[in-house]
C-alpha cells in the first residue's frame, strides 16, 4: 500500500511541467490561424494580430494604409491568462509544490484562457467602416469568419493544462 502512495506523489510532482508544457504549446497556438474567413481560406489573421490590430500600408505614388483589425483588450486577456497561467505552473513546480495556491490559481488562468479562445471571433475589433457597411446591407462582419485551428488547439490544450495545473492538489 506504501509504493501507491509514493506513486501517486512522484504523478503529483511531474504534473505541473505537464501542465506548463500544455502552456508553452498554447503560446504556441498564437501564431496560428486563429480567425479565418469562411469563403476564402487565405483570409486568415494570428492571435497576435486580432489582439493587437492589423493594418496594411501599400505603397506606390501616395502611401495608402488601411486598417483590418483594431485592438482587441478580450483577446489581448487571452494572452496574458496563457503566460500567466505558464508562468505560475513553473513558479509552482519550482516551489516544490509545498502550496496549492499557485496551482489553483494557474487553472483558473488556463480555464479563462480556453474559454476566451473559444469566443476569440466574437471578441474580434474589425474596422469599423467595414463593420458598419456590411451592417446596413443587413448583415454582421463576424459570420463570414470562424475559428481558425490555433484558436481551437490553443482551447483544448488550455483546458489540458488547467486540468494538469490542479490535479496535484487532489492526488496529494
Amino acid at each position: 500500500m506504501a509504493k501507491k502512495s509514493k506513486n501517486k506523489n512522484s504523478a503529483a510532482k511531474f504534473l505541473p511541467v505537464i501542465a506548463a508544457l500544455f502552456g508553452v504549446v498554447a503560446i504556441v497556438m498564437f501564431f496560428l490561424p486563429a480567425v479565418v474567413a469562411k469563403e476564402n481560406a487565405e483570409s486568415s489573421y494570428n492571435f497576435f494580430k486580432i489582439a493587437f490590430g492589423y493594418k496594411e500600408t501599400s505603397e506606390g505614388i501616395v502611401d495608402v494604409t488601411v486598417t483590418h483589425l483594431n485592438f482587441s483588450f478580450m483577446n489581448l486577456l487571452t494572452v496574458l491568462f496563457v503566460v500567466g497561467g505558464t508562468v505560475l505552473t513553473v513558479c509552482n513546480y519550482l516551489g516544490k509544490g509545498k502550496n496549492n495556491l499557485f496551482g489553483f490559481v494557474a487553472a483558473i488562468c488556463f480555464v479563462a484562457a480556453g474559454v476566451f479562445f473559444l469566443l476569440a471571433v466574437g471578441f474580434t475589433s474589425f474596422n469599423e467602416d467595414l463593420t458598419t457597411i456590411i451592417g446596413k446591407l443587413g448583415g454582421d462582419i463576424k459570420e463570414y469568419y470562424k475559428l481558425g485551428i490555433g484558436s481551437i488547439i490553443g482551447a483544448i490544450v488550455s483546458f489540458l493544462a488547467a486540468v494538469s495545473a490542479a490535479a496535484p492538489a487532489f492526488l496529494k
